[in-house]
């Protein structure tokens, strides 16, 4: 058995460490843990703030770097601070705001790293098909009468990223219509989400940010995922693997498939790929 040239592993969240039921189970927490036994970097790559991993890091209290809000924060845990930041131009922030109200959606700030939400939409989550969102917005999102209003009306704002759930597909793609003409990343993401971040950030620049900052080839990392914003990172990485359940369009950028979320897919691709070859 040869040890595996790989350093790093990045790992979605979302239909990635976590089943279809938001848990992860014993043998992928197992199987993490094993790879920094054996002095690899294991890091979370999602779409998520860094408040938002509370209940995951607890998980694994190794796990020392987050590349978050698909992209836009890579964070240092140990630190507790940025080793990047890249929020959206105010300008732009202001210009997509105005196209989100006329539109029937929920806004999802992302705020120097802290969600915020408008309070009325808490009520809304099912109707924007995210009800096992609920949990985890009352307890990190800060709750505003308006979200947009709330972040804009800052002293100094910094808006990283921002999410529009949709009711359905259809109306996601109308909205990314509307905003095209905007220097902004949009990349789909859950259900009905379109996640709106500066230009050239998504999770494939974390990824580069980190390695520079560590000190480690991307070529020697894995990336792990099952989503179109996981497109940028499975592109950047050394070896991209893709979940059984990812997105055909997904499966297609990888270069190997492991098993399903609910089927200990990323416990796979830690025991095959990373620290064997």
């Amino acid at each position: 058995m040869n040890q595996s040239r790989y350093q790093l592993i990045a790992l979605d969240i979302d239909g990635t460490l976590l089943n279809s039921e938001k848990e992860i189970t014993p043998d992928t927490e197992a199987m993490v843990h094993r790879a920094f036994r054996a002095g690899k970097q294991v890091v979370l790559s999602t779409g998520r703030s860094f408040a938002e991993l509370e209940e995951i890091l607890q998980h694994f209290p190794e796990m020392r770097y987050g590349i978050c809000e698909s992209g836009a924060l890579v964070f240092d845990r140990e630190l507790e601070q940025p080793i990047a930041v890249h929020p959206i131009p105010l300008d732009i922030v202001c210009q997509a705001a105005e196209i989100a109200r006329q539109r029937d959606v929920l806004i999802h700030i992302f705020q120097k790293g802290r969600p915020v939400i408008s309070r009325h939409q808490m009520e809304q989550l099912d109707a924007y098909q995210i009800p096992y969102f609920r949990s985890m917005f009352q307890r990190y999102s800060l709750q505003v009468t308006d979200a947009l209003d709330y972040c804009l009306a800052l002293p100094a704002p910094s808006i990283e990223k921002i999410n529009l759930y949709h009711h359905s597909t259809q109306e996601r793609t109308v909205t990314q219509s509307l905003l095209s003409h905007l220097p902004l990343e949009l990349v789909d993401s859950e259900k009905t989400s379109l996640e709106l971040s500066a230009t050239q950030v998504d999770k494939g620049r974390g990824l580069r940010e980190l390695c520079a900052h560590l000190n480690i080839p991307v070529e020697t990392t894995i990336a792990v995922g099952d989503s179109f914003n996981d497109a940028a990172i499975l592109r950047a990485a050394g070896l991209a693997v893709g979940m059984g359940n990812a997105a055909e369009p997904v499966r297609r950028l990888c270069d190997v498939i492991v098993r399903d979320c609910d089927h200990d897919g990323v416990a796979e691709a830690i025991r095959t790929h990373l620290l064997t070859e």
